[in-house]
C-alpha cells in the first residue's frame, strides 16, 4: 500500500490485482478486505508498505490441479513514513493459487493470515 499513490485501501487492493490478478481475483476485489483503521494516520503520514518477501515455513500446500500451483510466503512489513522513523508491521502469511496464462502465471485466489504482534 502506498498513500502517496492509492485513495485508500480498496484502491491499494484493486491496483495489486489488475497487475497480478486473473479476471476472477479483480471481480473479487470489491470491498474493504482487513483491517485498515490506521490509513488516515498513515495519509497523514504520505507513508507506504515495504514489504520484503521469505520463505514459508508451514505446512506444505495441497496438491495443485493441472494449469494450477500453491504457493506461501511470508511477508514482512514496515510501515515507511515521508519523514520520521519506520516502524515494523505484524508478518503476513501469504497463500496464493496461481493459474497458468499462456507464458506466465497470475494469481486466482490469495488469502492472508496476519502474525500476532
Amino acid at each position: 500500500m502506498d498513500t502517496r499513490t492509492d485513495s485508500s485501501p480498496l484502491d491499494a487492493r484493486k491496483r495489486a490485482a489488475q497487475r497480478y490478478g486473473t479476471s476472477g481475483l479483480q471481480q473479487t476485489v470489491t470491498a474493504g478486505q482487513g483491517r485498515d483503521l490506521d490509513w488516515p494516520q498513515w495519509t497523514q503520514a504520505r507513508a507506504h508498505v515495504q514489504a520484503t518477501i521469505g520463505t514459508y515455513t508451514g505446512d506444505a500446500p495441497p496438491a495443485a490441479a493441472p494449469g494450477e500451483a500453491h504457493r506461501a510466503a511470508q511477508v514482512e512489513r514496515e510501515l515507511v513514513p515521508e519523514t520520521g522513523q519506520p516502524s515494523r508491521l505484524p508478518a503476513v502469511n501469504v497463500y496464493c493459487t496461481l493459474t497458468s496464462v499462456g507464458a506466465g502465471w497470475l494469481v486466482d485466489r490469495v488469502e492472508l493470515d496476519v502474525e500476532d504482534r
